[in-house]
């Protein structure tokens, strides 16, 4: 492609991820403070069970909306969006995950979803968008340049014209626009391009990435991030209040040597944890997927509806769960926490409930909290225990709903919360020597089963670091990634989306040989499947053996041609529709003008015998069939005489090489 579609591609797409990401913000923070506002007034005016009330409803009203377009406008949407992204750029095909439609519905649906109290993350579906936008800006940009004319007739007669798309470039070019896209995505989240370039690195994998695609994937992050920081000062706002970000007590040393024996002892402990995580997660999302199948009773009926009312109902759960577990924490002074906004609930002014917090906010504010610093006292043991337990009961519960959601933060929030459990465990031994605070084992437990649940490793560290704005905490942070991968490792060899790739049973090539491969004597003719005679082209195929090639083979993206008995390249099916749809509109328009002659010549033949014309014997077989034999199948004259036919008149003949008789006209 030239260098202004290139860039222009660039440009295009991180425009496009910037206004897409500033729409979301918006409309969550504008749904998500008039929430907070109502939930409160109600407990204010009407008590505390009044308000549990007001708030399920809000959470099933919400919660069932987004379910609602989901499963009736555009059920890919469902998810995280991710495997289906990997399995694209793998090489697989997009069915209808980055149409038009498909965008719209789950932009509008995450907004509905993440504000209606699930323990989910946006990360996942906001990723696709951007790869959704990317891909489209591909499409628009790209098309013009990679379709060309070529004449499909073969004699050196005549001149066939039909137009034709270099897929394969196309192909290329949209996983490019996709994987450019989707980091932009991720880094606008975090508000770290070098993090959203190392995410998508390690989600491309290093051996489908090109030197190109780094400079341009550069420029797409930073330009995204950058725009996205300039639409928010228009509205007077900052990045730094969508995104995680705490910068306090920079001169304070983040951590010490006594700290490093039980960043390995929480990394392991975390890496281990990750496995029965994942194990939970896929057992929620398998039952599931079972019971959708069962079409039994009110599903098998009404199936789209039954998802999302299933969806209304667990957001009522979701309420109900919050709202009993937050009653009992102890009430605290806002100013103790460095906080100005909070779910104060039953708390007096000035003070708020610190799980309410947790649950009901964001889960980008509770990892503020649970980072911070300045309130290392002031936690709760037990507070911090329901927070767990409640948040990631929830979080296994989600999966397979029809919402759009993601599991990178809801890891990062409950390793969070883990390691600020074990880092106020630490702090009540009272030892001799400094350990770090308990907010820097928080971020160690958000990178330990980050790594441990999605085995990511670099991008882990750039986003937690750019996060905290601390290069201090890397040799850390790589520590605790390093023995979380390793122990996760040797339990389960694949992450998160890796299994929902084999569950949802998506084509996708690992980079290395499974080892039942390697070691067993296969050779690439073992793996291939035997393919139908029909499908078999020769370099010279007749019509007929194209259309039953089509006909026959309607999964086969690509043909063989074969030469003798040796395969000299392929063909795509496209190519072949393309080719196979002029040829048949120029015998139908050439069929035409042989009938047109026909009809002029056999009425004057009537007419000087005296006969009727609407009594004479003619059969017409219109509009014409292709021929399926071999001999003469590109030939108009012959095909002519063959198709049409009378009884008693003669058949006009058609000088096909008369240059007034052309099939199409001869522009280049």
């Amino acid at each position: 492609l030239p260098w202004v579609v290139l860039w222009g591609i660039v440009l295009l797409s991180s425009i496009g991820v910037a206004l897409a990401n500033y729409c979301i913000l918006w409309a969550s923070y504008f749904i998500n403070h008039a929430r907070h506002r109502a939930f409160q007034a109600v407990i204010d005016i009407a008590g505390p069970a009044a308000g549990m009330a007001e708030s399920v409803v809000v959470f099933v009203t919400l919660g069932g909306a987004a379910a609602f377009l989901v499963a009736f406008a555009a059920p890919v949407c469902a998810g995280g969006g991710l495997p289906e992204l990997k399995s694209f750029l793998n090489g697989g095909p997009t069915e209808g995950a980055f149409s038009i439609r498909a965008f719209i519905i789950r932009m509008v649906s995450l907004v509905l979803a993440t504000t209606a109290g699930f323990p989910i993350g946006r990360e996942g579906p906001t990723i696709t968008m951007a790869g959704n936008i990317g891909y489209g800006v591909v499409h628009l940009l790209a098309v013009p340049h990679l379709r060309r004319w070529i004449d499909m007739d073969a004699s050196a007669e005549g001149f066939l014209p039909a137009m034709i798309v270099d897929e394969e470039r196309l192909a290329l070019a949209k996983r490019g626009g996709c994987t450019i896209g989707g980091a932009a995505g991720m880094a606008v989240i975090f508000n770290a391009p070098i993090g959203g370039l190392l995410y998508m690195v390690e989600e491309v994998s290093i051996a489908s990435w090109t030197s190109e695609m780094t400079l341009r994937a550069i420029m797409c992050t930073v330009m995204t991030c950058l725009s996205t920081q300039a639409l928010l000062n228009m509205c007077g706002d900052d990045i730094r209040q969508f995104v995680v970000w705490e910068d306090e007590r920079a001169n304070v040393r983040l951590w010490h040597w006594g700290d490093i024996p039980v960043i390995v002892v929480v990394a392991s402990v975390l890496g281990a944890l990750s496995t029965v995580y994942i194990k939970a997660l896929l057992c929620v999302f398998s039952l599931r997927m079972r019971w959708a199948a069962s079409r039994v009773g009110f599903r098998g009926c009404y199936p789209r509806a039954a998802r999302a009312l299933e969806v209304a109902l667990y957001a009522a759960v979701c309420g109900l769960v919050s709202f009993v577990v937050a009653f009992a924490a102890r009430c605290q002074k806002k100013q103790d926490w460095g906080i100005s906004e909070g779910v104060e609930m039953l708390c007096a002014e000035g003070e708020f409930n610190p799980i309410a917090t947790l649950l009901f906010k964001p889960p980008e504010d509770g990892i503020k909290s649970l980072y911070s610093r300045e309130n290392s006292a002031r936690m709760c043991l037990m507070d911090l225990a329901l927070v767990l337990v409640a948040y990631s009961t929830l979080n296994i519960g989600m999966m397979g709903l029809a919402v759009p959601m993601g599991s990178f933060i809801p890891f990062m929030f409950v390793g969070a919360v883990a390691g600020r459990l074990v880092g106020h465990l630490i702090a009540m031994l009272s030892l001799s020597f400094a350990l770090a605070a308990p907010g820097f084992y928080a971020l160690v437990g958000s990178a330990a089963l980050l790594a441990g649940s999605l085995r990511q490793t670099l991008s882990v560290v750039v986003f937690l670091t750019e996060s905290i704005n601390q290069l201090e905490a890397i040799p850390p942070l790589m520590l605790a990634v390093f023995v979380s991968h390793m122990i996760s490792q040797c339990i389960s060899k694949h992450g998160l989306d890796e299994h929902l790739i084999l569950r949802k049973q998506l084509p996708y090539l690992d980079v290395e040989l499974p080892v039942s491969l390697d070691s067993a004597r296969v050779t690439a003719a073992d793996l291939c499947g035997r393919l139908p005679i029909v499908a078999q082209l020769p370099p010279r195929a007749t019509l007929g053996a194209v259309r039953r090639a089509l006909a026959g083979c309607e999964d086969l993206a690509f043909f063989p041609v074969v030469e003798g008995r040796v395969c000299v390249g392929l063909v795509t099916r496209r190519r072949l529709e393309a080719a196979l749809d002029c040829r048949v509109r120029a015998m139908e328009e050439l069929s035409g003008r042989a009938l047109g002659a026909t009809d002029a010549s056999n009425a004057e033949a009537m007419n000087a015998a005296g006969l009727s014309p609407a009594r004479a014997p003619v059969q017409r077989q219109w509009p014409p069939a292709v021929p399926d034999d071999d001999d003469g199948g590109m030939d108009p004259e012959s095909y002519i005489s063959r198709v049409f036919h009378t009884d008693s008149l003669a058949l006009t003949e058609l000088d096909a090489r008369r240059p007034d008789d052309c099939l199409l006209p001869v522009h280049r």
